[in-house]
């Protein structure tokens, strides 16, 4: 899930750079939030942020710093009136600026620079699904299942079936952190809650629960102190 915040005090215009940003992604998973006031939430969840800066330049900035506090990795773009507050951007590591009477013209392409750095191309598995070619992030997998030739991935939001062997991306996946906790399912460690070692039930961060064997209860447990 990408999560992307709109810190804007036109609530209008909010509304206009959603609707915007909304027509770059409909491939993308994704959820994003606008915020009205110049106050970080200690709650926030943020990926990708456009800031509103106008007249205030290096004090607009300082909020960029408070957004970089809860994601180190946050890209942050600036919607402005005012070019000249560039001069002040570089130092505070954002990544793009936009006019905002240029907005419908610059976002898409400001919005792919910005998944370019976010999702780098290995952080994707590409499926044959419903008869075509879907990109599944591999952050959003709970699990993947195998069973009769096909593959279930298990995501937060949906479950996609791909006619696909195992062996095929066993590798890439274990790679990328999962770990085979039974014959046909590896789950994502990024995914999971908790577990409960007397039972050897493994609980994932949507609530749903598996069972594994003994040799993958002990793969997860190592697998978490590595992390």
């Amino acid at each position: 899930m990408l999560n992307i915040v709109i810190f804007e005090e036109d609530i209008q215009f909010a509304h206009y750079e959603k609707k915007q940003i909304e027509n770059c992604l409909q491939e993308v998973m994704h959820d994003i939030v606008i915020y009205n006031e110049r106050i970080v939430p200690n709650d926030l969840k943020v990926d990708l942020c456009f800031l509103n800066i106008e007249l205030d330049g290096i004090k607009g900035f300082a909020m960029a710093e408070e957004i970089k506090k809860v994601n180190k990795k946050v890209i942050i773009n600036v919607v402005t009136n005012y070019v000249n507050n560039a001069i002040y951007g570089y130092e505070y590591g954002i990544f793009r600026f936009i006019k905002k009477e240029d907005f419908s013209l610059k976002i898409k392409k400001i919005v792919n620079e910005s998944l370019e750095v976010i999702y780098e191309p290995q952080n994707f598995i590409n499926i044959k699904y419903l008869n075509q070619v879907t990109s599944i992030l591999v952050d959003d997998i709970l699990y993947v299942l195998s069973m009769n030739n096909y593959l279930t991935f298990k995501t937060f939001e949906d479950h996609l079936k791909s006619r696909m062997l195992l062996r095929e991306i066993k590798d890439f996946l274990l790679q990328k952190g999962f770990v085979q906790v039974n014959r046909g399912i590896l789950i994502n460690i990024k995914n999971v809650k908790t577990i409960n070692a007397k039972q050897q039930i493994i609980y994932l961060k949507n609530g749903e629960y598996i069972k594994a064997s003994r040799n993958g209860l002990m793969s997860v447990k190592n697998k978490i102190i590595e992390k």
